[in-house]
């Protein structure tokens, strides 16, 4: 009799001899298949089914995203002509100096044309990609892998009559720029009495440029902004308490030479009125402006564009802003039409009749 015991599906035995106790007596025992089957990554419910392992798949036929080169391709030396890679897996070496992967077309008489840079290695850093959406297109998607003898790459398929090679630049700065790169970046703006002052000190090394910065710290602090305050004030024709001083002649007040301002004019809230009145005998014209006078002229202001007459003793209507320099615009509504004229210089006269108190004034 032959049966086939539950649960182990490579064994078969083979019984021939049973007695009617059904005490079995094992005669033969033969194990047919031997083979265990491969246990499963997670548990399962029910007991494995056997699964029939076929031959194993052929090898690809393009190499892997990153497989092991062990040769390294190093840099040319500088100014020495370029040093042409195939498309492929590529171990390139640290640069000490720059170098530069591009990806060039050769024309007919083997000059390097439409040269693109891809990826650079410089100060023997590792290699990375040239900045720019361009040089990832180039490589289409590949990066580079870091190991201890190099960074690796995959380069793309080219097109016939596209190459990639490798170039090495040379650059040096003279002690000159390199002091003046570190005014430049440490101070306000290169000057040359300091720049000379360092170059005669010595080479440029980081202990002096470190040297320099230490002795900038230990000078005496200053402020810019006391220094601006100091000597920078905006023109009023009044006194205000924001940054300036708070009377007219005192230290750091600003004057100014012509009759009328950008404060005048059509302030939306305020409206103002130019007067222009004769003297008594006829000689001084004076300028008046929200009845305050700006100041004496000998002749009647005339308009810049029109042969309209303005009469004394009559208000008319300042419009707009007058310009803020002198022999600036300035405009009056004159019989309900604008009219362009031009900024007077302030002066004075004892004999105008106008001014009671008179003030020399006397500049540097």
């Amino acid at each position: 009799m032959e049966e086939e015991l539950a649960g182990c599906h490579d064994i078969h035995l083979y019984i021939h001899e049973v007695d009617q106790d059904l005490d079995i007596t094992v005669d033969d025992l033969r194990i047919d298949l031997y083979s265990t089957i491969s246990p499963t990554a997670e548990p399962t419910i029910a007991e494995t089914e056997e699964t029939v392992i076929g031959d194993t798949e052929q090898p690809t036929g393009n190499p892997t995203s990153r497989p092991t080169v062990v040769d390294v391709t190093s840099c040319p030396i500088e100014l020495d002509a370029s040093v042409e890679l195939s498309s492929g897996p590529v171990m390139l070496e640290r640069s000490s100096a720059l170098c530069v992967l591009t990806k060039a077309n050769v024309d007919e008489l083997g000059e390097l044309t439409l040269i693109a840079p891809m990826a650079l290695s410089y100060d023997s850093g590792d290699w990375e990609i040239a900045a720019g959406d361009y040089a990832t297109k180039l490589l289409q998607g590949e990066t580079f892998g870091t190991y201890n003898i190099g960074s690796h790459i995959t380069l793309p398929p080219l097109p016939s009559g596209e190459s990639y090679y490798l170039t090495s630049y040379s650059h040096s700065v003279s002690d000159t720029d390199k002091y003046a790169r570190l005014l430049e970046a440490g101070t306000f703006g290169t000057t040359k009495a300091e720049l000379d002052a360092l170059v005669a000190g010595g080479s440029y090394t980081h202990e002096a440029a470190k040297a320099w910065v230490l002795a900038q710290f230990s000078k005496p602090i200053t402020s810019h902004r006391e220094f601006y305050r100091t000597r920078v004030n905006q023109r009023l024709p009044h006194p205000t308490t924001i940054a300036r001083s708070g009377h007219p002649c005192s230290k750091g007040s600003r004057w100014r030479s012509y009759m009328f301002s950008q404060f005048d004019g059509d302030l939306s809230w305020h409206r103002h009125t130019f007067e222009a009145r004769k003297s008594s005998d006829g000689k001084y014209i004076t300028i008046r402006l929200n009845d305050q006078i700006r100041g004496v002229v000998k002749k009647m202001l005339e308009p810049t564009r029109s042969d309209v007459v303005l009469q004394f003793d009559t208000k008319y209507e300042m419009q707009s802003r007058p310009d803020a320099h002198a022999d600036g615009r300035f405009w009056l509504t004159v019989d309900e039409t604008r009219h362009e004229f031009r900024t007077p210089q302030i002066k004075f006269y004892l004999d105008s009749g106008e001014i009671t108190v008179y003030f020399h004034v006397s500049f540097p």
